[in-house]
């Protein structure tokens, strides 16, 4: 072999020993099953003019579809209901970060070097479409995005991850 060719095998087997080990790292814990539960408790009624919040009863379950892996594919509130805001948020943006980081484990996002950065926030009907890229130590993740759909006061009507 010439060096050349030495060179390239060493950078194979270097690229092959890390998204080996990669893969080892970011292979993600099943739920247990109160996790789905417990992100469902968080359902609260949006809030409507003339209306007390304690009246809304909920026409329908909530939408919810899984990966082969077991972890949230999507997960969408039922007509008239939202996922609780977090209390430290303010824009659409942080609303759907924070709502993200509370909830990892039920999307599969288990490592602590995990973040998200916006791609994109579109506004339509009093409703934020925000769109998230993850990243891995600062690194974006190949087909990683995440779409959030916050309503006016704050709520995540749907998640898809």
């Amino acid at each position: 072999m010439n060096g050349c060719s030495k060179h390239l095998v060493f950078r194979l087997l270097v690229v092959w020993f890390l998204s080996a080990g990669m893969q080892s790292v970011l292979r993600a814990q099943s739920l247990g099953p109160q996790e789905i539960p417990d992100l469902l408790q968080t359902l609260v009624p949006e809030p409507t003019p003339g209306r007390p919040a304690a009246t809304v009863q909920a026409p329908e379950a909530p939408r919810l579809s899984m990966t082969t892996d077991g972890f949230v594919r999507y997960v969408g509130a039922p007509p008239g209901l939202h996922f609780a805001p977090t209390a430290a948020a303010f824009t659409p943006e942080s609303l759907a970060r924070d709502f993200l980081l509370q909830h990892d484990h039920v999307f599969g996002i288990q490592i602590p070097a995990t973040d998200f950065r916006l791609k994109r926030n579109q506004r339509s009907n009093d409703r934020s479409h925000v769109r998230l890229q993850q990243l891995y130590q600062n690194l974006p993740v190949v087909a990683a995005e995440t779409v959030v759909q916050v309503d006016a006061e704050g709520g995540v009507e749907c998640v898809l991850n």
